[in-house]
């Protein structure tokens, strides 16, 4: 091989080598949630709510342990949602965070019929605030 061929061979190697070693970046799996802690505060009922879709694309069903959360301490991920400890009315209870309450800061969370009643609360009284309520992801 000609010094002149070898010249362009190698040059030509160098420029496709980019190329030739490029990786897909590696996806990391979704994290729903972005901020983990323990958060106090109020929680209210969110009212009859089966059959309908969260902001997240889950179904709601007033049976299921869910909770809708501060948008800034969630991200969407499908229906997977986070899983939280609620400490209310002397009872510790599990549920899961699976969408966003629009207008919740994070001391304050709406729950679902099953998470309220679960809590010791009764929705007859319309879901009215419960103050000293805590939580944590």
């Amino acid at each position: 091989m000609s010094p002149s061929y070898l010249t362009a061979f190698l040059s030509a190697m160098l420029l496709a080598a980019p190329a030739l070693v490029r990786a897909s970046p590696l996806q990391s799996p979704p994290n729903p949630l972005l901020q983990r802690g323990s958060y106090s505060g109020q929680m209210t009922w969110i009212g009859p709510t089966t059959g309908a879709y969260t902001s997240c694309g889950a179904v709601y069903d007033d049976s299921s342990m869910y909770v809708a959360v501060d948008p800034s301490l969630l991200q969407c991920s499908g229906e997977s949602g986070t899983s939280m400890t609620i400490t209310c009315n002397g009872k510790t209870v599990q549920a899961t965070a699976i969408d966003k309450c629009m207008g919740c800061a994070s001391d304050h969370i709406d729950v679902a019929t099953a998470v309220y009643e679960a809590c010791g609360f009764s929705t007859s009284d319309g879901g009215s605030q419960t103050s000293g309520i805590s939580w944590s992801f």
